[in-house]
């Protein structure tokens, strides 16, 4: 099965040396967000406020929230909200969220994560481009938030497969794009167009791990990958635990996450 795996990456990359599709892209490409959320009251806010002013329309399916996530997010003008009494899947709700989007160019980022200042200030400049149609980010996960305001985040590492590797985030409408998967959904239809992987710069920053106890991420992880009670849990999902290599966010962006700790 590995092998095959690096057979078709193979291929898929000596396909997009003939891919022409960057070559449509508009010269002034329109941008949105797309989010699921679902009680996220403490959280929602410094996702929305990471990206409200770089992006044309930000999309949301909430899938049943009871707090206050709907009144926060109607708050944003740019907001679309698509509200939904329960939850149906990721994929499910990450394609309504697809069929939603009026823009060029789609990035897709949680409830419980921001943009990085930096990625925030690019986004207009990567999306202009006539040589790729997809782009893999990092994430940061960050780990602790101290009383001064400022927080460390899990180092990017290769090593660890999964959390802290580069995946699809930025992406345009193309024809066919759509999630698969309702345990790790990934998007698909864009296999064979030119893609880059960013520098760890241009970061989503992911807060599960500073804002969820031990015991809930258990929990979350348990259900989520369908695992029973007492398996073995990988070094990727309780961090704290391992030995990882953790660094200071950058003065930016710990200028944006003190905002958050006001709300």
């Amino acid at each position: 099965m590995a092998i095959k795996n690096e057979l078709q990456k193979f291929i898929n990359k000596i396909l997009a040396c003939f891919d022409l599709s960057s070559f449509t892209n508009s010269d002034n490409p329109s941008l949105a967000v797309n989010l699921i959320t679902k009680n996220n009251q403490n959280t929602i806010r410094l996702a929305i406020e990471s990206c409200h002013s770089v992006v044309d329309e930000i999309v949301v399916v909430d899938t049943g929230s009871s707090d206050e996530t709907k009144n926060i997010l109607k708050s944003y003008p740019k907001v679309k909200l698509i509200e939904e009494k329960e939850f149906l899947g990721y994929s499910h709700h990450r394609n309504q969220a697809i069929k939603a989007t009026n823009s060029d160019w789609i990035l897709v980022f949680d409830s419980d994560e921001f943009l990085s200042t930096f990625l925030a200030e690019k986004l207009r400049e990567l999306i202009k481009s006539k040589i790729f149609s997809k782009y893999r980010m990092y994430s940061r996960w960050i780990n602790k938030i101290y009383e001064d305001g400022s927080a460390s985040f899990i180092a990017p590492n290769r090593k660890y497969r999964g959390r802290y590797n580069a995946r699809t985030r930025l992406f345009r409408k193309l024809e066919g794009v759509e999630f698969r998967g309702e345990i790790h959904e990934s998007v698909f239809g864009l296999e064979k167009i030119r893609h880059k992987d960013l520098h760890h710069e241009y970061a989503i920053y992911h807060l599960d791990v500073a804002v969820n106890s031990i015991e809930t991420r258990l929990e979350k992880t348990l259900k989520r990958n369908q695992l029973k009670p007492g398996s073995a849990f990988p070094e990727e999902y309780l961090p704290e635990l391992f030995n990882f290599k953790y660094i200071k966010l950058e003065a930016n962006d710990k200028e944006l996450l003190n905002r958050y700790l006001t709300f």
